[in-house]
């Protein structure tokens, strides 16, 4: 499963170590819909506050524009599956993952991977 991961999984996974990113909320939702929703504060270059909801479930989502822009190219079969760089860091800074652990490359995880993350 090495192929899944590219120079761009890592240049973004590199991206988390560089945010100003801090976690403001974490919701834990149990199963049957078992999921969890952080919402991440990152302070761009010209020191403005900006908002993100990430969600780690079986379909993590980011409501950034980095990452609706991949998941539109890669519904429409045009572009590669690509976490954004606050999926990364909740899964660096919060679950403690590393660039090994190559599930958190995929677009879509089993309920027993998400579990295990939770």
């Amino acid at each position: 499963m090495e192929s899944i991961r590219g120079e761009f999984h890592d240049c973004k996974w590199d991206m988390t170590n560089l945010m100003n990113g801090l976690i403001l909320c974490h919701i834990g939702i149990p199963p049957l819909g078992i999921r969890c929703v952080y919402i991440v504060s990152t302070i761009n270059s010209m020191l403005h506050n900006n908002f993100y909801e990430v969600i780690v479930s079986c379909y993590p989502v980011c409501i950034c524009i980095d990452f609706i822009s991949m998941l539109a190219s890669f519904i429409e079969k045009e572009g590669k599956y690509l976490p954004c760089k606050h999926l990364y860091f909740i899964y660096a800074k919060r679950m403690n993952c590393d660039t090994k652990n190559f599930f958190i490359h995929l677009p879509t995880l089993s309920w027993n991977k998400v579990h295990h993350l939770l």
